[in-house]
C-alpha cells in the first residue's frame, strides 16, 4: 500500500487529534484493497470484543453504542443477559434496526444539528 498518499496523511492527523482527546479511543481495522480504494475489515469484532471484554471487567455500567447496525443485536442482548450492564443506543432515526433499537436500554436519536458541537474538525489544531 502507498502510504505516502495525502489522503493517508490528512486521515492519519485526524486520528492523531481524536486519540488526544481522553474521551475517545481510536481502533482501526485492517485495510482491504477493493477495486478503486480501501476498506476497513474488522472494525465491528474490535467493537464486539471490547464491549464484552470491559463488561466482564466492570470497565462501565453503562455502555453507549454508536450505529444502527442490525449485527449487533446478539452483542447488545448478551452483554446485557451475562453481565447486568446498561447498553444505550445512538443512533439515526432512518439508520437503525428495529430488532436493535428495541434491545436499547435507553436511546438516543441523532440529528446532524445535535451533533455539530460534538466535532472534531479536521481544520482545527
Amino acid at each position: 500500500m502507498d502510504y505516502k498518499d495525502p489522503k493517508y496523511d490528512e486521515q492519519d492527523r485526524y486520528f492523531e487529534k481524536i486519540r488526544k482527546n481522553n474521551n475517545y479511543e481510536v481502533k482501526l481495522g485492517r485495510l482491504i484493497k477493493t477495486k478503486d480504494r480501501y476498506r476497513q475489515k474488522g472494525v465491528d469484532i474490535l467493537l464486539a470484543i471490547d464491549m464484552i471484554t470491559k463488561a466482564f471487567l466492570n470497565h462501565y455500567e453503562i455502555a453507549l453504542l454508536l450505529g444502527g447496525d442490525d449485527d449487533y443485536v446478539d452483542l447488545v442482548k448478551s452483554i446485557k443477559d451475562l453481565t447486568g450492564k446498561r447498553i444505550y443506543g445512538a443512533y439515526f432515526q432512518n439508520s437503525v434496526s428495529e430488532r436493535l433499537a428495541e434491545s436499547f436500554d435507553r436511546h438516543l436519536i441523532l440529528s446532524e444539528a445535535n451533533l455539530k458541537s460534538h466535532i472534531i474538525s479536521k481544520e482545527s489544531g
